[in-house]
Formats: C-alpha cells, sequence, structure tokens
C-alpha cells in the first residue's frame, strides 16, 4: 500500500478522526444510541421525555428551547466541522485538492435548504455517483458514524454560512 494514494489518506484519516473522536468524548452519546433498532425488535428503554432543563423562562415569561438556532449551535457547527469535515474539506472550507470540494463557493450548498444538506451528509456520495467530481467517497456522516442527525443540523447551517459570504 503506497502512503502517498489519495484513497488511501480518505479511508484511513475519517476512520482516525472517528476513533479519537469517540475515545476522546467516552463512546457514542446516550441519544445517538438509544435511536438504535434493538437487535430482539422489543425495546427495554422508557420513551424519551424532554428534560426540564431543556427550557428556560426569558425575563418577559416566555420560554424558549435548547434547540433553536443559536450562537452556540454555530459554535458546536464550527466545532463539529473542525473535527469532522475539515480533513478533506479544508479548516475553513476552502476545499483540498484531490479530496473534497470549496465549500465556500460552492453553488450546491448555495442551493440546498439544511435539511437537504442534512439527508444528503447522512448518506453522503460515493466515488462511482456521476455528481462525484473528485471521485472520492464522502462516507455517509463524513465517517463519523457517532455524528447525530443534530450534530448534522448544525455543520449544514455552518457550511451555509461560510457560503453567504
Amino acid at each position: 500500500m503506497k502512503l502517498s494514494n489519495p484513497k488511501w489518506v480518505m479511508f484511513a484519516a475519517p476512520t482516525v478522526l472517528a476513533m479519537a473522536l469517540v475515545a476522546g468524548c467516552g463512546g457514542p452519546s446516550t441519544e445517538s444510541s438509544q435511536s438504535g433498532s434493538s437487535s430482539s425488535g422489543s425495546s427495554t428503554s422508557a420513551p424519551e421525555t424532554t428534560a426540564p432543563s431543556s427550557t428556560a423562562s426569558t425575563p418577559a415569561g416566555s420560554t424558549t428551547t435548547a434547540s433553536s438556532s443559536s450562537a452556540s449551535d454555530e459554535a458546536k457547527g464550527k466545532e463539529l466541522f473542525g473535527k469532522t469535515c475539515a480533513t478533506c474539506h479544508g479548516p475553513k472550507g476552502e476545499g483540498m485538492p484531490g479530496l473534497g470540494k470549496d465549500l465556500i463557493t460552492s453553488k450546491f450548498v448555495k442551493s440546498e435548504t439544511t435539511d437537504k444538506l442534512v439527508a444528503f451528509l447522512k448518506v453522503g456520495r460515493p466515488a462511482t455517483d456521476p455528481l462525484n467530481t473528485t471521485k472520492v467517497d464522502m462516507p455517509p456522516r463524513g465517517g463519523n458514524p457517532a455524528l447525530t442527525d443534530d450534530d448534522l443540523k448544525d455543520i449544514a447551517e455552518y457550511v451555509r454560512q461560510m457560503n453567504k459570504g
């Protein structure tokens, strides 16, 4: 195996990154592990409920939820992008020759909604897809199966912010 082969790097870098992320955070989150289906077909876990701490009262008495878009979501998206996507797309989304496309000027990013970008990130794009111009696999969830749908949404919104400039 040649170490200079970009396909090898494409496989190894996300794998090493995913392993580092899992090791660094103590494993997959409870949230993502509960979303999988049970192999026996039945679930012994209790249904998920909204924790009281997920809402906060404002001085006017209205409530806001933790899932509303905020600066912290953008910061989380930036952090997740840096840990997962930057390997191929560059730390600022500028693209890496032979690996990932420039996301800053991407017409694809500009033309899609956040929900459609999340759907795209969930499945990735194989090298054999006619729309894949780099001919390098983009793995589902950027090669990080621990990323939740909310994580992907934060990344997509961060990428859309980069693309507005």
